[in-house]
């Protein structure tokens, strides 16, 4: 039994704090990813694009354990959150995953430092590896758009960085096919 202008201000100040309290819930959700790839980086990001890399790991290993090691969070993030934060935290997944690689490569890169010989000790096949590691990441990603169908439009813009990159690596080894 409020007067009707304090319970105006009461409605008020809770729609105000619910506002606040779900924008705060959405970063935190697409924050998750840096708690995601902590243990990505310790385990994978030190061996990604080292030799062994190129020559043992024949079936895309790491790629395949970055995989799995989303999928082990993934399901963790649907049992604790609601649909549309888990949408949000996989969405921010899938940048950092192209960020994470993106960057590896990069850091290998600039260890080089030699102009006569390339950094790989076949390009071709660091290529070929880079391409399917590519494909397990994104095929990853495709599989959750028929439960997330809000990823599909983001899936080409986010790996479209990796693929340009590849691309121009392919161009500058003089193994590419494309038009560029």
């Amino acid at each position: 039994e409020f007067p009707e202008d304090m319970i105006a201000t009461l409605e008020a100040s809770s729609n105000e704090l619910m506002g606040v309290y779900s924008s705060d819930a959405v970063y935190s959700a697409r924050s998750v990813h840096i708690y995601v790839f902590d243990p990505i980086e310790e385990e994978i990001g030190v061996r990604l694009f080292e030799e062994s890399w190129e020559v043992e790991m024949v079936e895309n290993d790491l790629a395949l354990s970055l995989v799995r090691t989303l999928e082990d969070f993934h399901e963790d993030l649907e049992h604790y959150m609601d649909d549309f934060m888990v949408v949000k935290s996989v969405m921010s997944l899938m940048s950092a995953t192209v960020i994470f690689y993106t960057k590896c490569l990069l850091q290998r890169a600039e260890k080089h430092r030699n102009n006569k010989r390339p950094f790989f000790g076949d390009v071709k096949t660091a290529l070929d590896r880079m391409t399917a590691d590519i494909k397990v990441m994104k095929e990853y990603f495709e599989s959750l758009v028929p439960k997330m169908p809000a990823l599909k439009k983001n899936i080409e813009k986010d790996f479209e960085i990796i693929s340009t990159i590849h691309e121009l690596m392919s161009i500058a080894a003089g193994l590419s096919v494309s038009e560029a």
